[in-house]
Parts: structure tokens; sequence; C-alpha cells
């Protein structure tokens, strides 16, 4: 637990938002990745219900352990809050 308070994490967005790169380093090393945001598309009135639909699509990533998994990562309130798992 005690590593958490010694994590600084450095935060870039590519590709128009849709990538954002994340940097974490700690006393036991640093950990790169990038997390690939899910796409919204929102139809217009006379093209449907005016609605936005996400397409999550999963991801392989890397976990700061060095294991695979599978990943998914959107964008919410207007793009101003970032949510992945």
């Amino acid at each position: 637990l005690k590593v958490i308070y010694h994590t600084s994490e450095v935060m870039e967005q590519m590709e128009g938002g849709r990538e954002l790169r994340i940097i974490g380093s700690n006393p036991k090393g640093v950990w790169d990745r990038t997390l690939t945001a899910t796409t919204a598309t929102t139809t217009t009135a006379e093209e449907g219900d005016g609605l936005t639909t996400h397409h999550h699509g999963q991801f392989s990533t890397t976990t700061a352990d060095g294991e695979e998994c599978v990943s998914e990562a959107w964008w919410e309130e207007g793009g101003t809050v970032h949510r992945s798992f």
C-alpha cells in the first residue's frame, strides 16, 4: 500500500482524445499503457431518435504486474470524464 503514495502519472491525449496514454511511475517501476476510447454516434431528429449511441470496444492492455487483460474505455459528461475498466 505504501507504493501508492509514491506514484506519479503523466497523461497524454492522442488521436483527438480517442487514445489516452498513461505513464505511471513508482518505486516498483514504470507502467506505460494506452487506453483506446470507444466511439459515439449521435443521430439527428431526421435520422432517428437524436440519441447518442456508444460503441464499446474491447482492447488488450497490460496490467502493472505485466499480465495481459482485456479493457474498455470511454468518455462521459461531454468528454470531460474518462472511464475505463
